[in-house]
């Protein structure tokens, strides 16, 4: 013999299947934050693993040239602009004209430091403190600049 379901009284009715609660809101828009986050540093990351490499390059570069390292950025300078622009928008600038192309293409300076470019450049002749860390200080702005340009 069964019972009608009249009868049953201690059941409880359970959630309606067509409402979102507030839990499942939260739920779902957490979710889709966490995934647009997760999207962004996919998206992102290499470029930030470029920056990371060329500031440890740098270092190793200031550590192996501690008199004069400009030789060694100039070429760090040309290789990082290699990834970034045509060959051909670069390839001949030289000293002034190099300098103003760095300038141009980020918020730097290094116009300023034309007069003496060409001397370091060619020849063994020390920075001073004060133009070594200048010259540090600008290289690593122009590589946070570059670094949110889409590489060729």
């Amino acid at each position: 013999m069964t019972a009608p379901l009249e009868q049953l009284h201690d059941i409880l009715p359970g959630p309606q299947p067509d409402v979102l609660d507030e839990q499942s809101i939260i739920l779902i828009a957490v979710s889709l934050l966490i995934l647009f986050c997760l999207a962004a540093l996919y998206k992102r990351w290499p470029r930030y693993k470029f920056y990371w490499r060329v500031k440890r390059e740098l270092r190793v570069i200031i550590k192996k040239h501690p008199d004069n390292c400009i030789p060694a950025i100039n070429l760090l300078l040309k290789k990082t602009a290699n990834r970034f622009w045509p060959r051909e928008q670069f390839a001949g600038l030289h000293t002034r004209d190099w300098l103003k192309f760095l300038d141009k293409n980020s918020s730097c300076q290094f116009s300023r430091f034309a007069s003496e470019w060409e001397s370091w450049s060619y020849s063994n002749t020390k920075l001073s403190v004060q133009e070594k860390k200048a010259i540090i200080r600008e290289c690593k702005r122009w590589f946070r600049a570059v670094r949110s340009r889409v590489p060729l």
